[in-house]
């Protein structure tokens, strides 16, 4: 039975107008998940779940979600797999940590039956994990996990199209700790209007536009001025704690742009330099709201990859 091990990255969706388009994979955090597969009867099993953040895990998460659509879509139901977890992603903070789990089971399965699946296969499959969170299939979190850097990833022709792209920029991420809300993202998208203003859709498009073109150009201050968004930001801002005290704070300390990281709690912020004031700057206002909460200087993450099996144990932090 060969078992493999794949290591996915934690990712920031949105950026503020890129509602389940835009998504950047970065390395505050990521996940590993082995995969063990051999003939049988098509049983899945998650057989352990450890790591920092994995309290909050359970068997029906994104892994098991998406192995399972992906052994039924591909009918390889005479293969019994194993997964086992290590979980190092924050869990409902907004980090793409359900993506990242879905993203490296379904690279680690795909490779360990030489299957050859594309990339927008895998973002299919991995995708679906994310009913586990979301209660639907969505794809940014983990075309991010997969393809690494920034991603643009949408649907034509009910097709998936994923694009991904190298770009140079740093990133800051706060995120509150032993925050937890069940059902987290189900409930923000819940806030979303399901009617939105011509004009403000308009805005929101346009910012978007610029954003991605910005980001490709190297144009920082360009970009932190398009990750302001209307539409989604508006209808999450008072859900995310210390969000618009934090982004008005570092806008005059000179970030270039501040967004909710994903649906939150999580935020990021895209900067030049003084990332150590815009730092205690933002400890400093969540302090004030009675929040812990810790920061982490990011920057683009690579693709999904299996690791060597012979220079690493299960139980590495690492």
């Amino acid at each position: 039975m060969e078992e493999l091990w794949a290591k996915a990255y934690s990712s920031s969706a949105n950026l503020g107008p890129g509602f389940d388009v835009l998504s950047l994979a970065h390395t505050a955090y990521y996940d590993i998940v082995s995969i063990s597969a051999k003939r049988g009867n098509g049983d899945i099993k998650v057989e352990k779940i450890e790591g920092p953040f994995s309290s909050n895990v359970n068997e029906n998460n994104s892994a098991y979600y998406a192995i399972k659509y992906m052994i039924n879509d591909l009918k390889l139901n005479n293969y019994d797999i194993k997964i086992r977890i290590w979980k190092g992603i924050p869990v409902s903070s907004g980090l793409g940590g359900s993506g990242a789990t879905a993203a490296a089971a379904v690279f680690a399965l795909s490779n360990a039956l030489n299957l050859g699946l594309k990339r927008e296969e895998l973002i299919k499959y991995a995708g679906y994990g994310e009913i586990a969170s979301a209660g639907v299939p969505h794809y940014d979190n983990v075309s991010a996990s997969l393809l690494g850097k920034l991603v643009v990833v949408g649907n034509i022709d009910d097709k998936i199209h994923a694009f991904n792209f190298d770009i140079n920029a740093s990133f800051i991420i706060f995120r509150p700790i032993n925050y937890y809300l069940e059902n987290k993202t189900q409930y923000m998208r819940s806030l979303l209007p399901k009617i939105v203003d011509f004009k403000q859709h308009v805005h929101d498009i346009g910012k978007l536009g610029i954003l991605i073109s910005s980001l490709l150009r190297g144009d920082l201050k360009s970009a932190g001025k398009a990750m302001d968004d209307i539409i989604v930001t508006n209808a999450r801002a008072k859900a995310v704690p210390c969000f618009l005290e934090i982004k008005e704070a570092l806008l005059n300390e000179g970030a270039y742009g501040v967004a909710i990281s994903g649906a939150g709690p999580s935020i990021i912020v895209l900067y030049d330099k003084n990332a150590e004031n815009l730092i205690n700057v933002g400890l400093n206002i969540y302090k004030k709201c009675n929040i812990n909460a810790e920061a982490k200087i990011v920057n683009p993450a690579p693709e999904t990859k299996i690791l060597d099996g012979n220079n690493w144990s299960f139980s590495e932090s690492t």
